[in-house]
């Protein structure tokens, strides 16, 4: 079961299934498993990988003829994945933290023997990710950054210590203090939780405030335009494509993960910000992009509506001098 679910997680995400799967096998090791495991484990895990299987080798067999584009995926597009000087502040006393909790919960936990291999399984997930901190410091291409070492371990390690945590609970707490905590702390949890998915919701969907022309205009467009219609818009904008079912030249959320057209997508990006590269980088750089679409003047419009045969475009309303509905 464990190896059909990897293998399926593999077919959601190449990477991260994949380095979870390879972890897993490396545990086996730990755990004595012998070759008639191991070989039922690889079956069982290609029955749940195929179609992540099928799509890395055809990516491979068609990536060949296209320039490498690392360096933009890592540094621009995703470097809050990728390189470890975007990441989080302060998220170095945030990984000493989890190291500790992770070597004083192995050293206390005496039984039950699960939980313990829980946090083996944990450690090794973390591999690719001490190895990521390695290589960003002479990766400047973004070779090997680019394959998302820390996805994995920056997710796993800690949810997997709060898991375990709780045997760790055990030997400090009674039961009845832990059956009252507990399911106070797991409320808690599912409140916030949901809170903020309700905050998400809102700030994406809402008709108020700042957000109500926006708003409008999406609708309109849902209601007023031909499906097949393809639009010039601001390229930070995250919501238009959902909640008009339309087409757009291009948006820097809507990232292809191929490299054949991963090139294309940056070019059609550099189009909208006025025919030159964005300075910024990651989220930063959705601001910029806005800012510069929106100081396109009526040459630079019409030049682009006409190169991608464009239908409308979706701008502050000085613009209407255009004659552009």
């Amino acid at each position: 079961m464990a190896a059909t679910l990897f293998g399926i997680a593999t077919s959601f995400h190449i990477l991260v299934g994949g380095y979870g799967f390879l972890s897993y096998l490396i545990w086996s090791l730990s755990e004595r498993a012998n070759f008639k495991v191991w070989f039922k484990i690889l079956c069982y895990y290609c029955l749940g990988a195929v179609v992540g299987i099928y799509n890395a080798v055809t990516e491979i067999a068609t990536a060949w003829a296209f320039p490498d584009v690392s360096k933009l995926i890592v540094f621009f597009r995703v470097p809050h994945h990728t390189v470890p000087a975007y990441f989080s502040h302060h998220y170095e006393y945030k990984l000493i933290i989890l190291l500790v909790g992770f070597i004083v919960l192995y050293w206390f936990i005496r039984t039950p023997e699960s939980p313990k291999q829980l946090l083996r399984y944990a450690a090794i997930t973390m591999i690719t990710f001490m190895g990521g901190l390695f290589i960003a410091s002479f990766d400047t291409n973004g070779t090997f950054l680019k394959y998302y070492l820390f996805r994995l371990g920056d997710t796993l390690f800690p949810l997997f210590i709060a898991l375990v945590g709780y045997f760790g609970i055990k030997r400090f707490l009674s039961k009845r203090i832990i059956r009252i905590a507990l399911p106070v702390v797991g409320s808690f949890c599912f409140i916030m939780a949901g809170t903020n998915f309700a905050f998400d919701i809102n700030s994406f969907r809402r008709t108020d405030a700042s957000a109500d022309k926006w708003a409008q205009t999406c609708m309109w467009v849902k209601e007023h335009t031909a499906k097949d219609s393809l639009f010039l818009i601001p390229p930070g904008r995250i919501s238009f494509t959902v909640l008009t079912e339309r087409a757009t030249v291009a948006t820097f959320r809507s990232f292809p993960f191929s490299r054949a057209y991963i090139s294309e997508w940056y070019s059609r990006l550099m189009d909208l910000n006025g025919g030159v590269p964005p300075k910024q980088v990651g989220f930063a750089a959705k601001k910029e992009l806005d800012e510069n679409y929106y100081n396109l003047d009526e040459l630079k419009i019409r030049k682009l509506m006409q190169k991608y045969d464009a239908s409308y475009i979706i701008t502050k309303s000085y613009t209407q001098k255009l004659g552009m509905t």
